[in-house]
């Protein structure tokens, strides 16, 4: 896990800290999965997000997925869709905003 830190020196001989973070950096040695995620630019959070579909009016879930908290939310949301049987597709959606990309909405 060290070296996903740290970079050669132009001369090769010694390390340095790497500026940035690594792009899938594990942060946990018991659990591979788990990722930094961001709520903003200020606020981090280690380890995963929920996506929940939920029929709005009686709140039942219809749909759950867990994923790494590096995960962009808009990869999830077609997922959640496909899990509902044909008659309980949405005709709407709220969400946030990465879940209403231009093409995720066109696939809806």
């Amino acid at each position: 896990m060290t070296f996903q830190d740290i970079e050669p020196k132009a001369e090769g001989k010694e390390y340095q800290i790497k500026k940035g973070v690594a792009e899938d950096r594990l942060i946990s040695t018991v659990d591979p999965d788990m990722r930094h995620g961001r709520k903003s630019t200020a606020r981090t959070f280690n380890g995963y997000k929920t996506h929940i579909a939920m029929e709005q009016e009686s709140e039942f879930i219809a749909a759950v997925e867990v994923t790494p908290a590096n995960t962009y939310d808009g990869q999830v949301a077609k997922d959640l869709i496909d899990q509902q049987p044909e008659e309980r597709r949405p005709g709407r959606m709220l969400g946030d905003t990465c879940y209403c990309t231009g093409p995720i909405r066109k696939d809806m």
